[in-house]
């Protein structure tokens, strides 16, 4: 990395929010993000943060940092000695600081916490006020969808043209797995064949509560015997998910199997008949994507982002309709054909994303901030 201070630029990223045990969203996008910008610019300084409130989560924070990544715990508001040595700061989501001295890049990745139709994931209005100054001091703002900007732009009077869309990507991991590698997975997880998988947080947007109804129409009306597979954190989040879950009499072939490190979720994506994902809200919706990188026939909602993400590689279903639902299932169980397009059609549109691109698109959003004629960020490596 070029140390020279006359014609480097100094970039830090707050990756609080990434140290985390079980990485989901969030995390999977500011872990991938940092690994690629590091691979791509070896010309300019970076720093990545950790506000000394996570100093607990430590131990996650430091396994994050690429070798030419500098690592730096600091405390609320910045010091005027740390904001000196940066020339720009990223935050990876939704947090600035203020300074004269330093340019800020923010990532927004939803706007949940102003929607009325889950309150039980409203930010508390403290929360809210930081979002009202976030998007008011950045600089600019990456959204990640098309639908994130949009909704930015209904809450917030900004300036469209301060807003880059810049999508996610898919790891390289995700993609078809062996199968005998896949049936030891299944194994380990107690997974019988076939499945339908579902991924994603047991809160209400999730929308739970109508796949496990839509679920146990199809058991009603499909002769063979299918099993649905539940991926997800244990930490339940909204009343109504976890009373779902309290009371619906699960039987044998549902099985919750907690969460699922990224090590072997592309092998439960493998191995599924089909993969559900007909939320009611999503900021950008990362694991349609993996799951159709993985070859897996997918169901997701025509709602947010989600039509965005998925294309035509999709059967798009209304989240709130139950026989919607249930009515996709089985097309994708009674017609292999169309599960084989529709596995066809994902391969290609996972293709059209990836962790790289979205770095490269990053790196240029800072040179866009920064605006300088001695910045050369990602340079030396953005045109090979």
């Amino acid at each position: 990395m070029n140390t020279d201070r006359g014609t480097s630029v100094r970039i830090a990223l707050d990756a609080s929010n990434l140290a985390l045990e079980e990485p989901t969203g969030v995390a999977v996008y500011g872990i991938n993000l940092i690994n690629h910008i590091a691979a791509l610019d070896l010309e300019n300084q970076y720093c990545l943060c950790c506000r000394l409130s996570r100093w607990k989560d430590r131990r996650y924070f430091f396994e994050l940092a690429p070798e030419n990544f500098q690592t730096k715990i600091i405390q609320e508001p910045l010091n005027f000695r740390f904001t000196r040595k940066i020339d720009l700061f990223h935050g990876l989501d939704a947090r600035i600081y203020d300074s004269k001295r330093v340019k800020n890049v923010v990532t927004i990745h939803d706007m949940l916490q102003y929607t009325n139709e889950f309150p039980a994931t409203r930010h508390p209005e403290k929360k809210i006020r930081r979002y009202e100054r976030v998007l008011t001091k950045a600089d600019r703002i990456i959204a990640v969808s098309g639908h994130t900007k949009r909704e930015i732009l209904r809450y917030f009077p900004v300036d469209p043209e301060k807003i880059d869309i810049v999508h996610h990507g898919v790891e390289e991991r995700f993609q078809p797995k062996d199968p005998e590698a896949t049936r030891n997975a299944l194994q380990k997880y107690e997974i019988r064949l076939p499945y339908l998988l579902y991924v994603g947080t047991f809160e209400n947007r999730k929308n739970l509560p109508r796949v496990l109804e839509a679920f146990s129409r199809v058991e009603n009306e499909y002769p063979k015997s299918v099993q649905l597979v539940l991926v997800g954190s244990s930490r339940l989040r909204g009343e109504e998910a976890r009373e779902k879950l309290r009371t619906v009499a699960l039987g044998e072939n549902v099985r919750a199997v907690g969460y699922v490190s990224r090590t072997d979720l592309p092998f439960l994506y493998s191995g599924a008949l089909a993969f559900l994902f007909p939320t009611l809200y999503e900021g950008f919706g990362l694991p349609v994507l993996e799951a159709m990188a993985c070859g897996a026939a997918v169901i997701t909602s025509n709602v947010t982002s989600l039509p965005e993400i998925a294309g035509d590689a999709a059967l798009l279903v209304d989240p709130f309709d139950v026989d919607s639902i249930a009515q996709a299932i089985l097309q994708l169980l009674e017609d292999p054909e169309l599960r084989t397009e529709y596995v066809r059609r994902g391969f290609r549109r996972a293709g059209e994303f990836s962790w790289e691109r979205s770095a490269r698109e990053t790196l240029a959003v800072y040179r866009k901030t920064l605006k300088s004629a001695s910045c050369s960020i990602g340079s030396s490596r953005s045109q090979e």
